[in-house]
C-alpha cells in the first residue's frame, strides 16, 4: 500500500492567513503575560550603565543563550533604540516573534538555506541604520548551550562590541524544551545581567566560540545564584539557609 505523505498539506495550513492569523494572537497573548510578570516582579538590572555608554558610540550586539532569551525583551527599553533579533520561521518560532515584536524588537526570519542571504541583508541593513542585534548564540534549534558556528562568524566579522546577557528568576520554570526556556511567573524576583564580552584577538570563530560559550554559560549561573536558583529542568527552587 502506497505511503501518503502529509508534507503537502502541512505546509499548506501553515502558510494560510488564518494559521498566520492564530500564531499571531497566541503571541499577543503571551506578551500581555510576560508584561504583567514584568509589572508584578522586582527585576534588577546590572550592567545598564556600560551598555548605554557603549550604545552611544553604536549599536552592539547582545548575545544570549535561546532559554533565557527572554531577558533581554524585559528590559530593553526604547530609550535604548532599536533592537532587531532573529528568529525561526516554524509555527513556535512564529508564535515567539509575534510575542518579540509587541515586547519591542523587529524579528527577522531566518531561511531554510543555509546561506541565509536574504536575512544577512535585513540583519546588516538594520545595523547601518543604528539597530542593536539580539542574537540567541545557540539558535535557532540547538544544540543548547553551544555556540553555533554562524553566531560566532558574524560576531567576527561585524566588529562590533558585544554584550552577553542572562537572566534567572527566584519563581520560574525550565520548560522540557530542546533550550530548556526559563517560562517567567508573577511576583517574582529576579536578576538580569550585562557584561563586556572581549572579541579583541578572537578573530577565529573556533576560538570564539569556545571563550563565548563559556562566558555565557558562567553568566548563567551567575544569575541563578543571584536568585538562589538551582539549576536543573523545572519549577525553580530556591536555595534556602538553614540555620545549624
Amino acid at each position: 500500500m502506497p505511503r501518503v505523505s502529509i508534507r503537502g498539506p502541512r505546509r499548506a495550513i501553515e502558510r494560510s492567513r488564518a494559521f498566520l492569523l492564530f500564531l499571531d494572537l497566541l503571541g499577543a497573548l503571551l506578551a500581555r503575560y510576560f508584561m504583567f510578570c514584568q509589572a508584578t516582579s522586582e527585576i534588577r538590572v546590572e550592567g545598564m550603565e556600560d551598555l548605554v555608554a557603549d550604545l552611544k558610540r553604536g549599536p552592539v550586539v547582545l548575545a544570549v543563550w535561546h532559554g533565557r532569551l527572554l531577558g533581554v525583551l524585559l528590559s530593553w527599553s526604547s530609550e535604548l533604540g532599536e533592537i532587531v533579533t532573529l528568529s525561526d520561521p516554524s509555527p513556535i518560532g512564529r508564535v515567539g516573534a509575534a510575542a518579540m515584536r509587541r515586547l519591542g524588537t523587529s524579528p527577522v526570519f531566518m531561511r531554510k538555506s543555509a546561506a541565509n542571504a536574504s536575512a544577512l541583508r535585513d540583519v546588516l541593513r538594520a545595523i547601518r541604520d543604528g539597530k542593536t542585534l539580539g542574537i540567541a548564540a545557540d539558535g535557532p534549534k540547538g544544540p543548547a548551550r553551544q555556540v553555533n558556528s554562524a553566531t560566532a562568524i558574524w560576531i567576527a566579522k561585524s566588529k562590533m562590541r558585544v554584550y552577553v546577557v542572562s537572566w534567572s528568576l527566584d519563581k520560574s520554570y525550565c520548560l522540557p524544551t530542546w533550550d530548556r526556556f526559563l517560562f517567567p511567573f508573577p511576583f517574582s524576583r529576579g536578576v538580569i545581567i550585562y557584561r563586556k564580552f572581549d572579541v579583541s584577538g578572537q578573530e577565529a570563530a573556533t576560538a570564539l566560540r569556545k571563550e563565548l560559550s563559556g562566558s555565557l554559560s558562567l553568566q548563567e549561573q551567575e544569575a541563578d545564584e543571584h536568585v538562589r536558583r538551582l539549576p536543573g529542568r523545572g519549577l525553580g527552587r530556591v536555595r534556602r539557609n538553614r540555620s545549624p
